[in-house]
């Protein structure tokens, strides 16, 4: 039986096969390719058809498009496709660089049961497959409290389709954790599956993520509320998961580092915020920090004074003297 399953959540024709290309070219053995067409309107199959000849491939047309309202749900029921022990999360325009999956076979062999999680380091490429980010290695191990608080930080980078999951934590965690449009749901459950074993690197081959403009966390700000609402809940998912494992004064800088986070997030929406936001970061940051709110409605304002010039500034005063 294959002990890994690589499963694509496809939707995209344009890069489909250069991404099965680049596991075909992996000469090896012991795993099979899982494709999940998302109800595409274009032709994934022709596509595909190929491929199978030249290694275990299986395609599968659903026949309702979930990527559009529930994004998680179309890796759910594209997870759910497979039976092998560990399945890599990949995508329909990455590649793989050869010996990928030899690297990660090894890996298992030298330390069975060591980590529930593996990820490969990255280099990002354009539409054109240039390399255009070198990543910067990551150690070979993380607990999983210090990979979400880097990640809040800035001080790592990193995408899905990079990391491999045992089945065995994806049952305990109940799959993915699901927030709306999937905003910060892999980082959550990548934590979640890694649990107590961390986070485990493999040095050498990389996978090149590609950044081609036309990804959702390319500064899109489509869905402003849905982004906002994801932020906050993946917060309250930290703090619900995590906030236990610090004393009382250590949670200020926490909580801090989430705001910061939402900070950064918010500017690179790239849009403007209504008197909606303002409420609902209001009051979020009393639930979930247990601050007042002046500091997020005061960068609400400036980022609204950098955009739209004067507009909001007599609501932030009014929100902000209550």
């Amino acid at each position: 039986m294959n002990r890994l399953a690589i499963v694509i959540p496809a939707y995209k024709a344009t890069y489909l096969a250069r991404t099965l290309r680049s596991i075909r070219e992996q000469h090896a053995s012991g795993f099979a390719v899982y494709v999940g067409d998302d109800c595409s309107p274009e032709d994934l199959e022709r596509i595909c058809r190929p491929f199978a000849a030249g290694m275990p491939l299986h395609y599968h047309r659903f026949p309702e498009n979930l990527g559009r309202t529930a994004i998680v749900d179309q890796w759910k029921r594209c997870v759910a496709l497979t039976a092998e022990p560990w399945v890599w999360f990949f995508s329909d325009d990455d590649v793989m660089e050869p010996g990928c999956i030899t690297a990660f076979f090894e890996a298992l062999r030298a330390g069975e049961g060591a980590c529930d999680v593996y990820r490969f380091n990255t280099r990002w490429i354009d539409k054109d497959d240039h390399v255009i980010r070198e990543n910067a290695p990551w150690p070979p191990y993380q607990d999983a409290l210090d990979f979400v608080r880097q990640k809040l930080r800035l001080e790592r980078m990193s995408t899905a389709c990079e990391y491999v999951f045992s089945r065995g934590a994806y049952a305990r965690e109940g799959g993915f954790v699901d927030f709306p449009l999937a905003w910060c749901s892999d980082d959550a459950t990548w934590a979640a599956l890694a649990g107590d074993k961390g986070i485990c690197t493999l040095a050498g081959p990389r996978v090149r993520w590609r950044l081609s403009g036309a990804n959702l966390s390319t500064g899109n700000s489509r869905f402003k509320r849905e982004k906002v609402d994801a932020l906050l809940q993946y917060f309250a998912w930290l703090n619900d998961r995590y906030g236990h494992r610090f004393s009382p004064s250590a949670l200020p800088e926490f909580y801090a580092e989430q705001r910061n986070f939402l900070f950064q997030q918010l500017r690179e929406l790239r849009t403007f915020f209504g008197p909606g936001e303002y409420f609902t970061l209001g009051r979020a940051a009393r639930r979930l920090w247990h601050a007042p709110p002046g500091p997020v409605l005061r960068y609400l304002n400036e980022l609204n004074r950098t955009r739209l010039g004067k507009k909001y500034r007599s609501l932030h005063q009014y929100l902000t003297s209550r």
